[in-house]
């Protein structure tokens, strides 16, 4: 009897210990969600999504003044999506936050726009000059809705709807610091049904690129023909040690 007393006693013991650390485990994705001309977006949405993009994994919807907060386990995740769903692919569209690295409580301010950037990357080429890539495909909602839609896409041998940019359209920032760009890249990315454009922009190291932790990489894009803006982001480890 007492053997089995202790062992009810050791079980309980471990199940409350997990249930204590899966509690502790948990942090907070919280931020602002505006427009561009600073007024707060309300009823937008947060999504932290899946691998297979099919369903969100944790949500929350703005506040009277833009602000949302996720409780979610510690851990990484594809992206976070920031939206305002009765608005989306009508008067802007969505802004990510990818290769989400929750291991620690992260404050995302963004703000959405016309501009909407997929597929980010960033990494650093191996041996030439100290430097980094960035690419990503962005899509303007005007030229998206000129071309049809998802629909306009097929049949076309080139699915037209990245905005044309230069070096004075981007600008790139890494935990706030802005980077000086080097090369901007236009990018033909296709498939067996049509081909997109993308972008691959090289930039100067940061400074404090020699610091532990991650970089928020953020990305601002202007589009002059059409006035559109829009933002993304993506974090990113920093793998300083293995490029001494």
């Amino acid at each position: 009897m007492k053997k089995v007393v202790l062992t009810v006693i050791i079980l309980v013991s471990f199940v409350s210990i997990a249930v204590a650390q899966e509690e502790t485990e948990k942090i907070r994705i919280h931020g602002k969600l505006t427009y561009f001309d600073g007024r707060p977006v309300v009823g937008g949405n947060a999504f932290v999504m899946n691998k297979s993009f099919q369903q969100p994994m944790y949500m929350a919807t703005t506040n009277d003044q833009g602000e949302y907060e996720i409780e979610a386990p510690k851990g990484e995740y594809i992206a976070l999506v920031l939206v305002k769903m009765d608005e989306w692919a009508k008067k802007n569209v969505e802004t990510w936050v990818w290769n989400l690295l929750a291991y620690e409580d992260l404050e995302i301010n963004a703000r959405i726009g016309t501009i909407e950037l997929y597929a980010i990357n960033v990494f650093r080429p191996q041996g030439g000059y100290p430097s980094l890539f960035v690419y990503f495909r962005p899509m303007s909602l005007k030229k998206y809705l000129e071309q049809g839609g998802a629909e306009g896409a097929k049949g076309k041998s080139v699915f037209e709807i990245a905005p044309e940019l230069t070096k004075d359209d981007i600008e790139i920032f890494f935990n706030e610091e802005k980077v000086d760009l080097l090369e901007v890249n236009r990018v033909k990315e296709g498939s067996k049904e049509h081909a997109l454009y993308g972008y691959l922009v090289q930039t100067e190291l940061p400074k404090a690129w020699k610091e532990t932790g991650f970089f928020k990489v953020h990305i601002v894009l202007t589009d002059k023909e059409t006035g559109e803006v829009g933002e993304s982001f993506y974090l990113i480890e920093n793998y300083y040690e293995q490029y001494k």
